[in-house]
């Protein structure tokens, strides 16, 4: 496949994450294209530092005086409650000229077209986007960006990019997580902390043991981290990723150290340029130890950019930073003793110093214990007397250097002694200058001449320019060399502000006796003057529009989605009301069937009255009076089959139709799993005229957004699942103006009344069948035949008393329906 042509497509950008101020300045002063931040509302990243709205206006100023542009995430799932405030929150970023937002609820993004038209939004990673499919669905819902799956293949980007107009944005360096992300519920099952809320507490970086592992597997040992992936470090693939059409380079971490921000960025910057400029590049030795230093779990991962890495993937023995391997001690020592250290290498950059974090590995239990380096001292070539040791060490015992004083030091060069407002900066906007003198009075008999400084600037950078003039002064003389040096001196001194002097023309005509006083009020009437400018330009030209169709242009990449996305927006608008959306759903119950083998070991569903009394129109009385699982004429107790493994086991449908009847459900209808990339995507496409055959009698349930579009319009019934992560009433409305015909909400609103929903999904798949944590809550692990992911799902096991009691239980008493008003009930099995 041919990747994009290098000198027909916009400059890559390199994206950083900044979770405070002192991130922001250490990222744009070691060249950050562009930034990512949150406010203190409504991004997945709570426990950052974020900024108040003070601070984001200051950060926004700082970034854009800089020709830094700045996305705000907004990335969360927003219940109707808190859509009013959302959206207020989001006015005030648009009035401040944030760039653009950054967006996982879709009825929350819907909401904003409507109500700020000319806003940018972009897709979050959380929007679990992984084909193109999926990416011209997003265009259609009015998104000029798409931060993918971080599971994608180079072929796979490479594919979207060359069919879709939106802009494409791929993580490159930082955290990976086990699960595809949108589709994560293990911290909130776990501690009631939900990752689609921003408040995520990573239980998949604790230990777990495995049960039921497959033969030669050796990861299920207790204290394993199973489900804890090495971090993303693609600084060696940048070329290939500029090539392949990647609009931006994107870096995870608004967790991470101003440090951090500073050496990842510096790196990235270097090797984007040289991709940029089509120069081929090496990775420098001293780079690579830099990025481990800054931070690894474990070494680094290519994730599953050329392959599935399998156990390569994960940092199944240390969840946490490693360091860097410095060596093993050759003498021990007791605790507050001074040890002797063994080096592996000689360079430079692994040598011990004073200021440094080591830490300690038990070369027996492998148990860690760091401590602060207040001695280093070579006793030779290769050995090292380092102290004050916090803890017992012994012969063999490994020596990682968790913190290195030494780049420390150099990061925070760049960003110390430096606020948002203040400080002698290292990035800063090229200025051209232009002095010229303007005459007032020419008349004759006039002896001397009196006149008014002009000074121009202009900033190609930035695309602004700026006049300042001063007040009448008299000519006494043409200007001299000297005083011409002077002043050039004079207008260069910029220090302190975004400005940095390029270059100062000095038309004919200047007089000899210009105060140089008057060139310093200038120069900062000058730059007062640019920084207004910039200021005013950052700000939306246009707030809302009232004609029909008409959104602001979203740059020469997306303006031709606007059309698509306005045709969704006013449908929505003229045809449902606020307080009427149609789901026909609303009655309706569903088991969820992982694979058409656990329908058949269902039990039958009790048919009498030995539960207690059931509810009109339960399985017993539609079961006399209904259509059967043969349509989807009664939705009263539906099993859920995967429409894939119908399909890879040619089935006939009439059969399963007739399992389900056997086994008390009144309808089947097949559904395509929240993540279907690969196998599952694969065996329906080549079946797809004996899948349209299926689901035109059925209907469908689809769980991601690129079967969408397919389905609706070949007219058959569809249902959206709880992969959409519907969660309020606008993205209710938004997947009925698509065509949806009903719709389950978020398994963000599941508990265990729902059975063994699931928890994660994952490329990576652990040969196990439970895997167990600390507290010995169990996690079962599903594989299944027609499909590339692994699931892991909550180890319930329910009777067939228990789960007609969950289907039919009265809906008044539900939890869940605190939160939303969802009538359908689903349980997993």
């Amino acid at each position: 496949m041919q990747g994009v042509n290098i000198n027909n497509r916009k400059k890559c950008e390199l994206l950083i994450p900044v979770g405070g101020a002192r991130q922001l300045i250490a990222a744009v002063e070691n060249g950050a294209d562009a930034v990512y931040m949150g406010g203190l509302l409504f991004n997945a990243r709570a426990k950052a530092d974020n900024f108040d709205e003070d601070g984001m206006v200051d950060a926004i100023a700082f970034a854009h005086l800089r020709g830094v542009r700045v996305y705000v995430t907004m990335n969360t799932l927003i219940s109707d409650e808190q859509l009013p405030r959302a959206v207020e929150y989001a006015k005030f970023l648009y009035e401040n000229g944030v760039d653009s937002l950054i967006v996982q609820d879709l009825g929350f993004g819907n909401l904003l077209r409507k109500t700020l038209p000319n806003i940018e939004l972009h897709l979050s990673t959380q929007g679990t986007v992984y084909s193109l499919k999926g990416v011209k669905m997003a265009e259609r819902l009015g998104y000029s960006r798409v931060v993918t799956a971080r599971e994608l293949s180079l072929e796979e980007i490479k594919e979207i990019t060359e069919g879709c107009k939106a802009e494409i944005e791929v993580f490159v360096h930082g955290a990976l997580c086990f699960c595809y992300s949108g589709q994560c519920h293990l911290s909130r099952c776990f501690g009631g902390r939900s990752g689609n809320k921003g408040a995520c507490a990573q239980p998949c970086r604790l230990p777990y043991t495995a049960e039921g592992v497959g033969k030669g597997y050796k990861a299920g040992e207790q204290g394993d981290y199973l489900l804890s992936p090495k971090d993303l470090n693609l600084v060696e693939h940048i070329d290939e990723l500029v090539k392949a059409g990647v609009s931006s380079l994107k870096v995870e971490g608004r967790m991470k150290s101003p440090e951090y921000v500073a050496t990842v960025t510096k790196i990235y910057r270097k090797y984007l340029d040289s991709a940029t400029e089509d120069i081929p590049y090496s990775i420098e030795k001293s780079d690579k130890l830099k990025l481990s230093q800054a931070f690894n779990r474990g070494g680094f991962t290519e994730g599953y950019l050329y392959k599935n890495p399998e156990q390569g993937l994960m940092a199944s023995k240390i969840s946490k930073n490693q360091g860097v391997y410095l060596g093993k001690l050759v003498k021990g020592c007791k605790k507050g003793g001074v040890c002797q250290l063994k080096l592996a290498s000689e360079e430079a950059f692994s040598t011990p110093m004073k200021g440094d974090v080591l830490e300690i590995e038990n070369h027996k239990t492998a148990a860690r214990h760091s401590f602060y380096v207040t001695l280093a001292d070579g006793k030779g070539q290769s050995i090292f007397a380092i102290g004050d040791i916090k803890g017992p060490a012994s012969e063999g015992d490994k020596v990682y250097r968790i913190i290195s004083a030494a780049l420390n030091k150099e990061s925070r060069n760049t960003f110390e002694h430096l606020s948002l407002t203040d400080g002698k900066f290292l990035r800063r906007s090229l200025l051209d200058m232009r002095l010229k003198f303007e005459p007032v009075n020419s008349e004759e008999g006039k002896s001397i001449l009196e006149g008014r400084l002009i000074l121009e600037g202009k900033s190609e950078t930035l695309g602004i320019s700026a006049t300042v003039e001063s007040q009448s002064i008299s000519h006494l003389g043409e200007i001299t060399g000297s005083k011409v040096t002077k002043l050039k001196g004079n207008l260069g001194k910029l220090g302190g502000t975004p400005f940095e002097l390029k270059s100062c023309i000095f038309e004919d005509g200047l007089p000899e006796n210009i105060p140089l006083s008057l060139i310093n009020q200038l120069r900062r009437q000058l730059v007062e003057a640019l920084i207004e400018k910039q200021k005013s330009r950052s700000l939306p030209k246009i707030y809302a529009v009232e004609n029909k169709g008409s959104r602001g242009d979203l740059g020469e990449n997306t303006g031709s989605l606007q059309k698509a996305a306005d045709d969704i927006a006013y449908k929505i608008n003229e045809e449902i009301e606020d307080d009427e959306i149609k789901n026909s759903l609303e009655n309706s119950r569903q088991v969820y069937f992982y694979t058409v083998k656990d329908l058949e070991s269902c039990e039958r569903l009790p048919m009498n009255s030995t539960i207690g009394e059931q509810e009109k129109g339960s399985v017993s009385s539609i079961q006399e009076e209904g259509t059967g699982p043969g349509s989807h004429e009664n939705l009263d107790a539906v099993a859920m089959v995967p429409l894939a493994d119908v399909l890879l086991n040619r089935m006939e449908w009439n059969s399963v139709a007739d399992l389900a009847r056997n086994r008390g459900f009144t309808a089947v209808i097949p559904y395509i799993s929240h993540v279907s990339k690969g196998k599952e995507d694969a065996i329906i496409e080549e079946n797809l005229h004996t899948a349209l055959e299926i689901v035109n009698n059925t209907g469908i349930f689809l769980g991601n957004l690129e079967w969408i579009d397919f389905f609706v319009g070949e007219g058959v019934k569809v249902y959206g699942d709880f992969g959409l992560n519907i969660y309020n009433r606008e993205t209710e409305k938004l997947f009925r103006a698509i065509g949806l015909e009903g719709w389950i909400y978020s398994s963000e609103t599941f508990d265990d009344e729902n059975g063994a929903y699931p928890l994660m999904i994952s490329e990576h798949k652990i040969p196990a069948k439970s895997i167990v944590d600390r507290k010995n809550k169990r996690l079962q692990l599903v594989e299944r035949p027609f499909s590339d992911q692994m699931i892991i799902k909550k180890h319930i096991e329910l009777s067939r008393e228990d789960m007609a009691k969950a289907m039919f239980k009265n809906n008044k008493n539900s939890k869940k329906l605190e939160v939303l008003n969802n009538k359908a009930r689903r349980i997993f099995v």
